[in-house]
């Protein structure tokens, strides 16, 4: 779109000419008067093109800044009546999970950032997959591993994400359960290292996880957990992540 030379009317200083555009400033002289805009805000209420074709072209870029606005006040909006809701859910001290990859595969774990609950292993839903009735939309998921040949006291932690934000555990019949997009993390097993029954009082000569996949464990420990992520995370980029995703745990589940 070229404005230059084009006739425009300003409510206010009358009739003038374009005479230079540089990025989002525009220039105009008004009978020797130059001034200075923001293009196209300018347009909105103060500015008119006389040429009609560029006029348009002009409302039409006014109208597509205005929708992009829209979008992201809605986006802000719904952001905001989310963490209220979640806020607003009673908090179960323990509504967070972890896994122990018996079911799962680190590889498809990473690659669809998803993870199944396993199956019941007794009673009337036997070979059904398990629904995790406690977790909700503030629920986290912990990733862990046994490496081969290694005692049980040896499993490691390997990463986490929050579910997704409409997600709700009841609900979830099927058995799986979907990251949400910004709020997880893998560790980097060669040189992030921590070891998941670190994080409980037990007999270390009588460790077992068991048949199970999923296991529930409490808020707090989530918490020490993702903290301690914080200080064995090298890079820069994957720290500000977890920093994100760790106050965001502490938020809706209102840990301070």
């Amino acid at each position: 779109m070229n404005l230059i030379a084009k006739k425009v009317r300003h409510i206010k200083f009358g009739e003038g000419i374009v005479t230079d555009k540089r990025g989002d400033i525009i220039e105009i002289d008004f009978s020797g008067s130059n001034k200075k805009f923001h293009f196209p805000d300018a347009f909105y209420k103060f500015i008119t093109c006389m040429d009609s074709e560029i006029q348009t072209g002009i409302e039409t870029i006014l109208n597509d800044t205005l929708e992009i606005e829209r979008q992201k006040e809605e986006r802000e909006r719904m952001e905001q009546e989310r963490i209220q809701r979640i806020q607003q859910l009673k908090v179960s001290a323990n509504s967070q999970a972890a896994f122990g990859l018996i079911e799962n595969s680190e590889s498809e774990v990473l690659k669809t950032w998803s993870i199944c609950t396993g199956k019941y292993i007794s009673g009337n839903s036997k070979g059904k997959p398990r629904v995790p009735n406690r977790l909700r939309l503030n629920s986290a998921c912990l990733l862990t591993e046994l490496p081969d040949g290694m005692k049980e006291k040896e499993r490691r932690i390997i990463g986490a994400f929050m579910v997704q934000d409409d997600f709700e555990g009841k609900k979830c019949e099927d058995g799986i359960i979907n990251s949400h997009d910004v709020y997880r993390i893998f560790l980097n097993k060669t040189k992030e290292e921590l070891l998941f029954w670190d994080y409980f009082e037990s007999n270390t000569k009588n460790l077992k996880w068991g048949n199970t996949e999923m296991k529930y464990v409490s808020n707090a420990c989530m918490q020490k957990v993702l903290d301690d992520m914080k200080k064995v995370v090298r890079d820069e980029e994957r720290y500000k992540i977890l920093e994100y995703f760790y106050e965001y745990f502490c938020k809706v589940n209102k840990l301070d």
